[in-house]
């Protein structure tokens, strides 16, 4: 989790964007 807020920091993602790349994160894990 800590490393998507540190990739979106680094990227400047807006929220959407944030929100997208967690969603997308957490359904690769399941």
């Amino acid at each position: 989790m800590g490393f998507i807020l540190k990739e979106s920091r680094e990227r400047g993602l807006s929220g959407d964007e944030r929100r997208a790349l967690i969603k997308d994160q957490v359904t690769r894990k399941k």
